[in-house]
């Protein structure tokens, strides 16, 4: 935990008792525009949600999301331009990517953690032009508008997709090469 400089009191009992590990989820706007460059969680964490907004607009440069986080909510990060790297642990329990979580990022490349069912557009307006799935991925959905607005390059759809939503790539207008398994369902 750093203290910004323009904090002039911190009051009596402030963090008495306050355990980061304690956490399990971090609620809607609790952290937003604050200018947070750094978060650390102890190994033993138990946060599993991020809620939406939690830290858009925070200078946050990484972040590394421990185990059990499960769920990004909208917005979680989005408009952290200083925001260039997200590395999932292998272990990653995270389920859900939900919209615009990493929207107006620098984040140039992320593998999606195995365990992640359901995408929805978290990287519209960033950077991104590398997204790797794992080859025992669990992804069954990928919504609508997921990949535009990106300079995605390359993309494997993991053979695990059930259904991808309509505009997948829309505005996405350096995607060269796209695979695809025969039994998705297309839409």
């Amino acid at each position: 935990l750093t203290i910004p400089q323009f904090i002039k009191k911190i009051v009596d009992f402030c963090f008495f008792k306050f355990r980061i590990e304690s956490i399990t989820k971090i609620g809607s706007n609790y952290f937003l525009h604050v200018l947070i460059e750094i978060i650390v969680f102890v190994e033993n964490s138990e946060l599993q949600i991020i809620g939406s907004h939690a830290f858009s607009g925070s200078k946050i440069e990484t972040i590394i999301f421990l185990p059990h986080v499960t769920e990004i909510q909208r917005f979680a990060f989005s408009d952290c331009e200083q925001l260039k790297q997200i590395p999932f642990l292998d272990n990653s329990e995270l389920q859900i990517i939900h919209m615009g979580a990493f929207q107006n990022t620098k984040i140039r490349n992320i593998k999606i953690p195995q365990h992640v069912k359901k995408y929805a557009r978290a990287f519209q307006h960033s950077y991104l032009d590398i997204i790797d799935f794992p080859e025992n991925s669990e992804l069954e959905t990928i919504q609508d508008f997921a990949f535009g607005s990106t300079f995605i390059k390359y993309i494997a759809i993991p053979s695990s997709v059930t259904k991808i939503g309509e505009n997948t790539f829309d505005k996405s207008y350096d995607l060269g090469l796209l695979f695809i398994d025969d039994n998705l369902d297309w839409k």
